[in-house]
């Protein structure tokens, strides 16, 4: 398969450039990334309090 050329004989590059659209997307998608992980890491802090109260409310 042979790549096809410009008119100054330099090769078209193969892929594609992000727009400002998908940077945009993708910038956010980290930021929700970012605090899901946040929220992650006090659910697995919270979780120890959680199983004190289950075994609390087993006991009644």
């Amino acid at each position: 398969m042979t790549r096809p050329l410009t008119r100054d004989g330099t090769a078209v590059m193969g892929g594609r450039v992000a727009t400002g659209r998908e940077l945009i997307v993708s910038s956010v998608l980290i930021l929700v990334r970012t605090s899901l992980v946040a929220l992650a890491r006090r659910l697995v802090v919270i979780r120890p309090r959680l199983i004190l109260i289950a075994r609390r409310l087993i006991v009644i």
